[in-house]
């Protein structure tokens, strides 16, 4: 009998301990740190913070202070969340507290909303995350332009929103004005660079894309990409359009005036900013080859050396050694200014100097 009252009496104090850790374990989350997210992929950082959060501000439904914003300017382009430190005020009615992000200030247009119960809100202060997708994608953003955070309270609600006083976040406003900034933090993609770019060389050989050079970069996030092309003769491409990564690359003729072996180098950048390191080089042999062509042609462009087109219909007729043929559709080819043939906007007939690349 003893055994059963002592067990009796131990009970309720396994249970008070019990309830105290509990509350402990739910005060400890109430710092200044954001310890509650859970994001699984490792390329999503904090971008902006502001985390100090000694004074509250109430958004009360019904009043004109029920909303509250706070300006931020994102670093980074590929937006994936925001996170705030709230908390409920008192017992409410069903209701929905609204989240915005919208573009340059608190009048701009919403890029995205989301909308939240309040009946998973807490009476203690508790951070909130909210994803912009579980997709693995992202809101784009302009790095150095300014966005804002957007709270709006329902009628039947009275939240806090916690903020740090002096002007903790300098590079934005809030609705509490200069002297203070709302606690958040906004959390980004971290945008990896393209791929080293492949280089190859299709040849002259009577078939699609012959005569161009092909540049080919993935990009680990799968964004645009544009290519930056070094031909080793003292000129280069510049920046070439953006255009979807991987396979089928880049093609881009190049005219040589000299006959020489050359390296050809290359790099990447995606849409945003991420930029890869040089190419392996890319060595190749130049020299001129005599020949007859005859036949349609399209996108003739005069250069100072040599001109470039596009066969349609052609006819190709090379002496030494015997060679006759007709080139393909979209072939590319850049003939010498010192040859003798004639070419025309969209037609050619002649001898002349094709530039052979191997």
């Amino acid at each position: 009998m003893g055994e059963e009252r002592e067990m009796k009496k131990s009970i309720p104090i396994f249970l008070m301990m019990l309830l105290i850790a509990t509350a402990l374990s739910s005060v400890s989350g109430i710092s200044s740190k954001f310890e509650n997210i859970d994001i699984s992929s490792p390329s999503i950082v904090i971008d902006q913070q502001q985390d100090e959060s000694q004074g509250t501000h109430h958004l009360t439904g019904g009043m004109w202070y029920a909303s509250a914003w706070q300006d931020f300017v994102p670093s980074m382009a590929k937006f994936e969340s925001v996170e705030i430190k709230l908390q409920l005020v008192q017992p409410v009615e069903p209701g929905r507290l609204i989240v915005q992000i919208r573009e340059r200030d608190v009048n701009g247009p919403v890029l995205h909303e989301w909308t939240m119960d309040l009946d998973i809100m807490q009476y203690t202060p508790v951070y909130h995350i909210f994803h912009y997708s579980v997709h693995g994608k992202a809101l784009i953003l302009e790095p150095g332009e300014k966005y804002t955070i957007y709270l709006q309270s329902p009628n039947t609600a009275d939240v806090i929103w916690f903020f740090g006083d002096g002007d903790p976040y300098p590079d934005g406003l809030s609705s509490r004005g200069a002297c203070c900034d709302f606690t958040f933090r906004t959390y980004a993609y971290e945008n990896l660079p393209p791929e080293l770019p492949v280089i190859d060389y299709v040849p002259f050989a009577f078939s699609d894309d012959s005569g161009n050079f092909r540049f080919t970069s993935d990009d680990p996030d799968g964004d645009e990409v544009s290519y930056y092309i070094d031909w080793d003769d003292g000129s280069h491409s510049g920046w070439t359009d953006f255009q979807a990564c991987g396979s089928p690359g880049y093609c881009e003729g190049h005219s040589y005036s000299t006959q020489d072996a050359y390296t050809v180098r290359a790099k990447a950048k995606d849409k945003y900013g991420g930029e890869s390191q040089w190419s392996d080089p890319f060595e190749v042999e130049v020299d001129w080859i005599d020949a007859m062509l005859f036949g349609i042609i399209e996108n003739k462009i005069d250069h100072a050396d040599s001109t470039e087109f596009d066969a349609v219909t052609l006819l190709y007729l090379h002496m030494g050694p015997l060679e006759f043929n007709f080139l393909s559709s979209g072939e590319k080819i850049f003939v010498s200014n010192d040859s003798g043939g004639f070419v025309g906007n969209s037609f050619i007939l002649g001898n002349f100097k094709i530039q052979n690349i191997s």
